[in-house]
């Protein structure tokens, strides 16, 4: 995707988009999900874009008979889709379930959580969801004069 990803905020199609600036740990420890580590954290001019739209009726129901939500995380950059089963347990605990293969993301799946949770929470009805990552490639490690436009599909090279 070479254009921003905002615009389809702009244009309607029933996506909600959201942005956020960039940090980079300039020292410390990683302070997201591996708390009370510290961190000195600087801000950057790289963005990273989110487009949440609807997606067509999952409709499940949970062991205990309660429903499901599906939540689908693609990062086109990386060509990645990630499928998740969002429920809230009898007790209010909420949980996420992969439904796929991919390696385990305990920051994504950590983020599902606490934000449906949070919509759950205040009476919010969850649908079935598609969430598209687009990171600024500045995020990404590319070979030394590389010259790609913004949000443009970041080869994952050998490993």
């Amino acid at each position: 995707m070479a254009e921003n990803p905002s615009k389809a905020a702009r244009t309607g199609g029933g996506a909600t988009v959201c942005s956020a600036p960039g940090k980079v740990m300039v020292v410390g420890g990683y302070v997201v999900l591996e708390r009370p580590n510290r961190a000195l954290i600087a801000a950057v001019s790289a963005r990273v874009y989110t487009c949440v739209s609807d997606i067509p009726s999952f409709s499940t129901k949970t062991e205990g008979g309660g429903s499901a939500t599906l939540v689908e995380v693609e990062s086109p950059q990386l060509g990645e889709t990630r499928k998740y089963r969002f429920s809230v347990s009898d007790d209010g605990v909420p949980s996420a379930e992969r439904l796929d293969d991919v390696a385990c993301n305990p920051y994504v799946e950590a983020c599902i959580v606490h934000a449906l949770g949070v919509a759950k929470e205040r009476g919010g009805k969850l649908r079935d969801i598609r969430v598209t990552v687009h990171g600024d490639n500045s995020f990404y490690s590319l070979p030394p004069g590389t010259a790609q436009p913004r949000f443009a599909p970041i080869s994952k090279g050998e490993g």
